[in-house]
């Protein structure tokens, strides 16, 4: 959340919940192949620990099925976004 310039004030819980998901569907699709790439950062100390959060999730255990939630925050965040008409998201 410390990381203002994108606007997307990402917690670091996110990111460790979206690689456990992405860990998920890589097991159900392609044999738990997943690929991750590491773009910048533009806060140090939030960079490290959401990298941290995310290394802890690929090395957790399996857990149960992660369905799908809703949030508030990612609705607007995409309510807004200039691609949003193109999406058949609701």
């Amino acid at each position: 959340r410390d990381e203002t310039i994108s606007g997307t004030l990402l917690s670091t819980e996110w990111y460790g919940l979206v690689t456990a998901l992405l860990k998920q569907y890589a097991q159900e699709v392609c044999g738990g192949r997943l690929l991750m790439i590491l773009e910048g950062g533009y806060n140090p100390g939030s960079l490290e620990v959401s990298v941290l959060t995310t290394i802890d999730s690929l090395l957790a255990a399996r857990r149960d099925k992660i369905g799908i939630f809703f949030s508030e925050r990612a609705n607007q965040v995409l309510k807004n976004h200039p691609l949003h008409g193109c999406w058949t998201l609701q």
